[in-house]
This record gives structure tokens, C-alpha cells and sequence, in this order.
């Protein structure tokens, strides 16, 4: 048993939940990493908790906030699997705590985002039948201005789409023992380190599309930050660096194309503001 103020949840009362995937009952672990997110954790715990699905256990793991986040991770302690605060390297060690402590199949969902509606898991695990397959489906990424979705639901996908596009982290399902052998633990990735592990996985293992709505992710994190020219030269860095690791090559016009259009897209986001940015280059994803 779990013992410690900084922890808690219904591991620490000896209550584990086990993988029926055999029964038509798959474990869905969900995991949430946090770091001073009080503004938005409570709506990401509540679309876990809402699940109408009762095979779930929810993970959540806390960077030692210090704005009120881990008070109201503390009032679901009754109805968490298991909660910890403590100091940690970054997102990804974070997640990959998570991934050791999971038990079914595991889905990221960050403390920005929530699961679509109360049957999202209900309408997943109907689908899950193999432990050595891969399942994803769709998110909503979106803001105040803007709003798509990735890929588009009742959308045919074949392996061609696998092959010329990543699988989105935040919709993935993937069997806790398989996931804790392909770790995010590329130290010089702070970003990069999803689309290079779920490649690797979808060029091994059968990967299936669950034609369903996931997750709403909330833009605005560190890949979708046009504010720092530092930071998004440095995903652009990182982008070329997972592709070079996946032996995918990129010519020179091509990664010259890359970084002339980010500082465009960084100068008009810098003197025209947030609203001419999205409205000029995401003009097509614009809500009406």
C-alpha cells in the first residue's frame, strides 16, 4: 500500500483494478501530468470521473504545483486511482511515470484537454480486442478562434495515412506492457518524443483506427506557441531531429521552406497579433 502526504487515491486503500480485455472489458488507463494548471485540471478530471465506462483507472501526476492545483486533485482523492506530487524532469518523465504505474491501456490526456463526452470510453473499449495492437482515434483541436479536427471523423484510413502522418498522442490506446517497453526517454526531445515512439510502434505492431471523437485539445501548449522565436526554431530543430531518428530525409529546400515560413509566421503573429495570425494562415479552420 501507498502511504504519503504528497499521494494518495484508491491504490493507497489497497483498491486495483485488473485488464478483462478477454471478457469484452478492457482497463483504460487514463494519465494526466500537471504542472500550476489550476485554471483547467478540474474540467479534465471531471470528463475522466463522468465516463459512463467502469473499467477505467485514472492517473494523475502532479509536478509539485504551487497555484492551488493539487488542493483540487486532493478532492477527488475517493475517486482517483492514484495521485502523486512531487518534483519531475519535464513532461515526459512525468508520463513515463505513468505508463510504469498503469495497468490496462493507456491514453495521455493532458490537464488542458477533456475526453469528448461522458461515452467516449465506453464507445472505445467496444473496440479493443488485442493487447498488441495500437488504437487511436480523432481529437478536436481548437481555441477561441479556430477549431479542426485530426483526422476527420468518418475518415477511411488506410496504411498510406499512417505512413505520411503521425498518430496523435492524445487519442492513443496502448497496452501497458507493450507502451512501458517503448518509453519516451529521449533526453534531448522536449517535444518530439510521442510522434518518434508511436512511429516506431505503428511500423511494428497493427494499428487501429477507432472512427470516434477522443479528446478536445485545448491549443496553446509548447508546440502551438508562436510567441518565443527561440522556442519554435527549437520544435522546428526537434521536428527534423525525430525524422532523421525515424530515417526519414529532408532536403535542403525543403528544410529551408520550414524555417522561412516559421519566421513569416512568427513576425505576423509578433505585429498583427493572435487574431490576424490564425485568420491568415488557419483561415480554413476559422469558427464561423
Amino acid at each position: 500500500m501507498i502511504s504519503n502526504l504528497n499521494s494518495g487515491g484508491l491504490r493507497s486503500k489497497g483498491i486495483l483494478k485488473e485488464d478483462l480485455v478477454e471478457k469484452n472489458k478492457p482497463l483504460i488507463s487514463v494519465i494526466t501530468v500537471v504542472y500550476n494548471n489550476r485554471q483547467f485540471i478540474e474540467r479534465c478530471i471531471s470528463s475522466v470521473l463522468n465516463q459512463t465506462y467502469d473499467n477505467v483507472e485514472y492517473i494523475v501526476l502532479d509536478g509539485l504545483s504551487t497555484d492551488g492545483t493539487v488542493e483540487i486533485i486532493q478532492k477527488y482523492d475517493n475517486k482517483l486511482d492514484f495521485w502523486l506530487s512531487e518534483k519531475d524532469e519535464g513532461i515526459y518523465d512525468a508520463i513515463n511515470k505513468g505508463i510504469k504505474l498503469a495497468n490496462g491501456f493507456t491514453l495521455m490526456l493532458h490537464s488542458d484537454d477533456f475526453l469528448n463526452d461522458n461515452d467516449t470510453l465506453s464507445n472505445v473499449a467496444k473496440k479493443i480486442k488485442n493487447k498488441n495492437h495500437i488504437y487511436f482515434g480523432s481529437v478536436k483541436n481548437y481555441n477561441e478562434l479556430v477549431e479542426w479536427f485530426y483526422p476527420k471523423v468518418n475518415l477511411e484510413l488506410d496504411q498510406s495515412w499512417l505512413v505520411n502522418n503521425p498518430i496523435p498522442h492524445q487519442s492513443v490506446f496502448i497496452f501497458h506492457k507493450l507502451h512501458k517497453n517503448y518509453l519516451f526517454d529521449q533526453k534531448k526531445l522536449s517535444m518530439g518524443n510521442d510522434r518518434l515512439i508511436l512511429t516506431q510502434l505503428s511500423r511494428k505492431y497493427e494499428v487501429i483506427f477507432i472512427n470516434e471523437l477522443i479528446t478536445c485539445v485545448q491549443l496553446g501548449g509548447d508546440s502551438n506557441n508562436w510567441k518565443n522565436l527561440r522556442k519554435v526554431f527549437d520544435y522546428n530543430h526537434q521536428h527534423l531531429a525525430v525524422d532523421n531518428m525515424l530515417g526519414i530525409n529532408n532536403s535542403l529546400r525543403k528544410i529551408m521552406y520550414l524555417y522561412i515560413t516559421t519566421i513569416i509566421k512568427f513576425f505576423i503573429f509578433k505585429c498583427f497579433g493572435r487574431k490576424t495570425f490564425y485568420k491568415f494562415f488557419y483561415k480554413k479552420y476559422l469558427k464561423v
